[in-house]
């Protein structure tokens, strides 16, 4: 291994750690009941899968393997967020009617962290199929794609967990009304 390679080691697992940890912050935050809870870890899991792909897929590249599987794997994967998106959102729809009844306050902020998740994870999904559509895959490729995740659906995350807390505090206050 080179020592060049061995550089690049702690800057690759940042990466991994970030995307990691965007994708916990993420789902971690979404305002859900208790039947909700498994598809949202569902899609927590798609997320991580579709990173530890990510991953592989470098690794295979860096030593010149072919990355066949793993793209068969991501894809699978896409089609999985792709199909649990819209349940995931038709949910969010009914914590809607039922937040209403906690106030203005509370519903704007709902509406605000759903549109967050929403576009969250469009754009993750976006970035994932761009990559899938491409013909040839090189290690810039990959890891332009995971700093592009880090960046672009990072940028949702935090603005989720506010608003989840913000939902709760309105409601608190509302009921105390």
């Amino acid at each position: 291994m080179s020592h060049q390679t061995l550089r690049g080691a702690p800057v690759k697992r940042i990466h991994s750690y970030l995307i990691g940890a965007f994708l916990s912050l993420l789902f971690s935050a979404i305002v859900t009941e208790a039947s909700d809870k498994t598809l949202e870890k569902t899609l927590q899991d798609y997320l991580g899968q579709s990173q530890a792909i990510l991953e592989q897929m470098g690794e295979k590249l860096r030593s010149g393997s072919r990355i066949t599987d793993q793209l068969a794997n991501l894809n699978r994967l896409v089609e999985e967020i792709m199909a649990s998106h819209p349940r995931m959102m038709e949910q969010f729809r009914l914590r809607e009617e039922k937040v209403g009844a906690h106030g203005a306050k509370a519903l704007e902020r709902h509406r605000a962290m759903s549109e967050g998740y929403r576009k969250g994870v469009e754009e993750c999904l976006s970035l994932l199929e761009d990559l899938l559509r491409q013909k040839r895959l090189t290690l810039t490729t990959i890891d332009r794609l995971k700093a592009s995740m880090t960046s672009r659906c990072s940028q949702s995350a935090p603005s989720i967990r506010s608003q989840r807390q913000q939902v709760q505090v309105a409601s608190s206050l509302h009921q105390a009304q």
